[in-house]
């Protein structure tokens, strides 16, 4: 799993084109992945003192919100607030058409492609993995915040992203473990 290991640093002077590398665990092989935001807009302060999006009176304006992609395909596993007062929208063209699904603290809405994170759940983490969505193919925009009214207090400390593999690194894998095979074998 890649996250940005629980701070906004990845988000910080997340202007158009901003290229992070974020660091995969050991369960992903490590390495890293590249976040880049692909747009930031919307009123208010994006400002990131604190280390954390929408801190303390940087506030999330109506209608403002970050889009991000990643260049790898990926699941989308969580996010985790230290405090959120608000609902907050994290939608993808990614999720269209999939299964609608709930779980503790958002729904799901596969119409749409979004998940209402509930603000009246307070802090936590979100845990999509049960949504049973869709991956994200590698290039495919992220949308995340408001897109409606303003909201007040959130702090999002965290996410959390799962890697796939390529169907052609996955192939490759496969045939250098049956090269290492037949060359023991011999």
């Amino acid at each position: 799993m890649a996250s940005n290991e629980g701070d906004g640093a990845p988000l910080n002077g997340a202007s158009t084109g901003t290229v992070t590398d974020l660091t995969l665990s050991a369960d992903d092989g490590g390495g890293t992945i590249e976040l880049t935001s692909v747009n930031v807009s919307g009123g208010g302060s994006l400002d990131m003192d604190g280390n954390s999006m929408g801190h303390d009176n940087d506030k999330w304006g109506a209608n403002q919100n970050w889009t991000f992609s990643f260049d790898q395909t990926i699941s989308f596993d969580e996010l985790t607030f230290a405090v959120i007062n608000e609902d907050m929208i994290l939608k993808s063209t990614g999720w269209l058409g999939d299964t609608d699904a709930t779980g503790t603290g958002w729904s799901f809405n596969g119409i749409t492609g979004e998940f209402t994170i509930l603000g009246s759940s307070g802090s936590g983490t979100r845990d999509f993995t049960s949504a049973g969505v869709s991956d994200i193919a590698a290039g495919t925009d992220i949308a995340f915040g408001f897109f409606a009214s303003a909201g007040g207090g959130e702090e999002l400390t965290s996410f959390g992203i799962t890697v796939i593999p390529e169907p052609s690194s996955m192939l490759l894998s496969l045939v250098g473990a049956g090269l290492l095979l037949r060359r023991k074998r011999s």
